[in-house]
């Protein structure tokens, strides 16, 4: 069960994006503005955040930028009705890891959710791999990987990849053997 924050100025698309998670088991939090979503954001802990891009006020491309510079590591998924490539673009370059358009359906919401937490879960094993052998065990595929994040710092950690890279898929498909051949997760 994941702990989401949903951020959307139209009170049809909370209610409906909130039963959708409710219903598959997921606590979800509603929000109708960036603010307020910044503030709960530093009162309680998320597992995802699903934020529309195009609210009056702030933005969404406004919040996501903010949650950077807060250093919010919490996943962002951008969702829109207006949506456009250039705005997938920044979207993605400031961090989100997702970005879909409305309407949205509840399967390939869930989808998202499983995903992004999946990918999510992987990094932290990564993170606690590396950390407990202290760097030990690198393969060249991964170093490259791992010396862009020293590269640019502890904020590229925020950065999720997105289903799309090779990376990630391998990275998936070889967890999910060893998780079959383990009798673990």
């Amino acid at each position: 069960m994941a702990h989401l924050l949903i951020v959307d100025d139209d009170a049809n698309t909370l209610a409906s994006l909130s039963r959708a998670f409710r219903m598959a088991g997921h606590n979800a939090t509603v929000c109708d503005n960036g603010v307020r979503a910044i503030e709960l954001l530093k009162s309680q802990p998320f597992d995802l955040i699903f934020s529309d891009v195009v609210m009056p006020g702030k933005d969404g491309l406004t919040l996501l930028e903010e949650l950077r510079g807060l250093d919010v590591v919490t996943p962002v998924v951008m969702i829109s009705g207006q949506a456009n490539i250039e705005m997938a673009v920044r979207a993605t370059r400031l961090g989100a890891v997702d970005f879909l358009e409305k309407p949205l359906s509840t399967e390939k919401l869930l989808l998202t959710v499983d995903n992004v937490l999946r990918l999510k879960r992987l990094e932290e094993r990564d993170h606690a791999a590396r950390d407990g052998a202290g760097g030990a065990g690198r393969s060249q595929r991964n170093t490259r990987v791992y010396s862009r994040r020293d590269r640019h710092g502890k904020r590229a950690d925020r950065a999720y990849p997105t289903r799309t890279q090779p990376e990630v898929r391998w990275a998936v498909h070889h967890a999910e053997l060893r998780g079959r051949t383990s009798g673990t997760d």
